[in-house]
């Protein structure tokens, strides 16, 4: 059983996931909770990494 309900995003727009440091694209957001979120990226990342994210969202 979830201990936090979670949105699914199934709309035409994203939000897009930058990098923060960078400024790199990382990829998209899936799924957001408040245990995190499920990113949708190009490039395969680290288990237990740690990243600094910049949330996109459209207006």
């Amino acid at each position: 059983m979830r201990q936090h309900s979670r949105l699914t995003f199934r709309h035409l727009s994203r939000i897009q996931v930058t990098n923060r440091l960078s400024g790199d694209p990382m990829g998209y957001v899936a799924d957001l909770s408040m245990g995190g979120l499920r990113l949708v990226a190009k490039q395969p990342m680290g288990v237990n990494g740690c990243y600094e994210m910049c949330l996109l969202v459209p207006p």
